[in-house]
């Protein structure tokens, strides 16, 4: 029984719903709205901003990284110079630009045992090189006999390898003169040079020491690699001396050279002028074994070596006109009696070819070559 009277009021409601209820919805008036509600509102603008605030955000700590990461690597990790010492052994000391040790190596594996317990990381550049220098006395490398050094500063500024290479000069010497030893420092700022260094490479001598050997050929053209690059430093000095060759042209020294390594010991048989075994006589007749032939009429000769510039002034003026580079090959050459620099430079891709009067300094070709 109340089952049947739950049908008839079901029955009774659904027989009073209206019929046409979308007409009646339709009919009503509407009422319009004065402000958008959160869901009538549609806001293209507000989702474009939403999408650009977390880009917005990793863009920021990209610039942020990206600074401390600039900021770290100019001041901890980039090599601004690169320094030869070459006593017989040779070492490479690279520093960064706040003349801050970064790496110290030797040339060969057999001398690496001389900087193990130098603590170099880090450390100021001049102290290092003091500690190298008694680690050298101590192992009789460097006494009053043996106390020739050539230090050799490869920076991209000239400024700034002369500084160096004028402060090392002073340290070394001031530092030695403590121990009694009369230091004899030959310098040169270098630039770099891919074939100077593919030819130390070959040779297994330091850039400095190689570049030291290319000027002393550019100087007198008899000379030859091979027999030059067997030669101590201190034996390349005297051989310059006994063929009256003008260094400082090449290189900056304190001393007068040929005044300090003329021999005058009648026992060493190596540079005598008289002893038909000599390796190097200054005699102009040398002996048929001489690994180094002289010429009594050496193109050099015609005129006052004094008169020509320098390499690296050469080296200035082309650079000066290329707007920086590699120095790929440089070569002194005699034409009808004039002396030309004959240089080589590639920047950004492009060869540069140069001959600049090695008297005058003047510009004589200007080439480039894609």
């Amino acid at each position: 029984m109340r089952n049947e009277k739950i049908e008839k009021h079901i029955f009774s409601a659904i027989d009073k719903i209206p019929i046409d209820l979308l007409s009646t919805i339709k009919s009503q008036p509407v009422e319009k709205m004065d402000n958008h509600d959160f869901i009538t509102k549609q806001d293209t603008q507000s989702d474009s901003r939403i999408l650009w605030k977390p880009l917005m955000a990793l863009g920021s700590m990209a610039a942020v990284f990206l600074i401390i990461f600039i900021g770290w690597w100019s001041q901890y990790n980039p090599v601004d110079s690169l320094i030869y010492l070459d006593v017989n052994p040779s070492f490479e000391v690279s520093v960064d630009k706040n003349e801050q040790v970064i790496e110290l190596k030797t040339l060969k594996p057999e001398d690496v045992a001389l900087i193990d317990s130098i603590d170099y990381r880090g450390k100021d550049l001049y102290q290092v090189t003091e500690q190298l220098l008694d680690i050298l006395i101590s192992e009789g490398f460097i006494d009053a006999a043996h106390h020739t050094m050539l230090v050799s500063v490869l920076n991209d500024n000239m400024e700034i390898r002369n500084r160096q290479a004028n402060q090392l000069n002073s340290s070394i010497k001031a530092h030695l003169q403590n121990q009694s030893i009369q230091g004899v420092v030959l310098r040169q700022g270098i630039a770099k040079s891919n074939t100077i260094d593919d030819f130390a490479r070959e040779y297994e001598i330091s850039v400095g020491k190689m570049t030291f050997i290319r000027n002393l050929i550019i100087l007198d053209s008899t000379l030859k690699l091979e027999d030059l690059a067997v030669l101590s430093l201190e034996d390349l000095v005297r051989l310059s001396a006994s063929t009256k060759l003008d260094i400082k042209q090449i290189i900056d020294v304190d001393q007068d050279l040929e005044e300090l390594y003329r021999d005058t010991d009648d026992n060493d048989d190596e540079f005598d002028e008289d002893d038909d075994d000599d390796e190097f006589d200054e005699d102009d007749d040398l002996d048929d074994n001489d690994c180094i032939e002289d010429d009594d009429n050496h193109d050099m000769d015609e005129i006052q070596q004094g008169e020509l510039i320098s390499i690296e002034k050469a080296i200035e003026i082309a650079l000066g006109l290329t707007g920086g580079g590699v120095v790929e090959d440089i070569d002194l050459d005699e034409d009808d009696g004039s002396y030309i620099y004959e240089i080589e430079i590639v920047n950004d891709g492009i060869e540069y070819d140069l001959e600049i009067d090695a008297v005058t300094g003047k510009v004589l070709t200007f080439e480039i070559e894609d």
